[in-house]
């Protein structure tokens, strides 16, 4: 079995994260009420592989020491955020030209405990060990017209790498900017290029995406 169908089979309710581990995580109690509540079962989306790549790589990260860094795998439509680079404090982008099914972005959101500061110490693995334990997680998604949603208290529960599924309903033309950071920390300025994707939404006046 996969690393991702155990993660799968390991899903729990809509709203609670899901940790992405190789040491299963205790149960957790449910995210704080949010708009941004996943609408969507995980197991059945179609676009599997991207969002089976957002969790390895954000995997990847957390084992590595590296700063908390948003992965985002699309659920429901074709479409994969791009990014420029550390240092280059531009936020990621992707662009979304097809109309989306139920007027609806569904996604999986993967963020990385931050171990950068903590490479160079003697007792890296126990210090990240213990601010993985503690760490929580916001997302926030600002539509077109500046309104803006938040989901907070996504604990990790002590997994380098957590995954949040969420969905933004009602999708408006235009740039719908999505957020991740923990709680604590500098937040999306201390590191823009990582936790910060501009979704760039121009669908044409056709069909919807047939996952062809």
């Amino acid at each position: 079995m996969s690393f991702f169908s155990r993660l799968l089979g390991q899903t729990p309710a809509a709203t609670t994260p899901t940790a992405v581990s190789s040491v299963t995580p205790p149960p957790k109690p449910a995210a704080p009420a949010s708009s941004l509540a996943p609408a969507f079962d995980v197991a059945k989306a179609p676009q599997q592989a991207q969002m089976k790549q957002a969790a390895r790589e954000s995997e990847f990260l957390g084992e590595n020491f590296k700063a908390c860094l948003m992965q985002v795998g699309v659920a429901n439509t074709r479409g994969a955020p791009t990014f420029y680079g550390y240092g280059t404090h531009k936020p990621m982008t992707m662009n979304l030209r097809q109309a989306l099914p139920d007027n609806r972005l569904d996604m999986v959101v993967c963020m990385n405990v931050s171990g950068h500061d903590l490479k160079d110490r003697a007792d890296k693995d126990q210090a990240l060990a213990a601010r993985a334990k503690d760490n929580k997680y916001v997302i926030q998604v600002t539509r077109p017209d500046g309104s803006k949603e938040r989901m907070t208290g996504i604990s990790a529960d002590g997994a380098l790498s957590t995954m949040q599924a969420i969905s933004i309903k009602d999708m408006k033309a235009g740039l719908t900017v999505v957020e991740a950071w923990p709680e604590g920390s500098a937040g999306v300025g201390g590191y823009i290029e990582g936790r910060r994707l501009e979704i760039t939404y121009a669908p044409p006046g056709g069909g919807k995406d047939t996952f062809g």
